[in-house]
């Protein structure tokens, strides 16, 4: 799955705690789905990385279960790319 920029701005929109944890999940999921997504070079980052931040902080244990595996995921990627 290749996700354009206005895409990754309606992830990093629907990672938002406004948002259901429902809706939260199913945009990390979109992140983990996308094999192109690189932190550094993308202008949504900011925005993605506090939506992560506060689902680490949430009560809805599914969700931040999801959050660890999208860091443990692109921990993995970085750490292997940088091989």
């Amino acid at each position: 799955m290749f996700v354009n920029p206005e895409q990754m701005q309606q992830i990093a929109e629907h990672m938002q705690k406004k948002y259901t944890a429902g809706k939260r999940i199913d945009a990390i999921n979109n992140l983990l789905q996308n094999p192109t997504f690189d932190p550094q070079s993308n202008e949504s980052w900011p925005a993605i990385r506090n939506g992560l931040v506060d689902a680490l902080n949430d009560h809805d244990e599914h969700l931040w279960v999801s959050c660890w595996s999208f860091w443990s995921h692109r921990t993995f990627i970085c750490t292997v790319h940088k091989l």
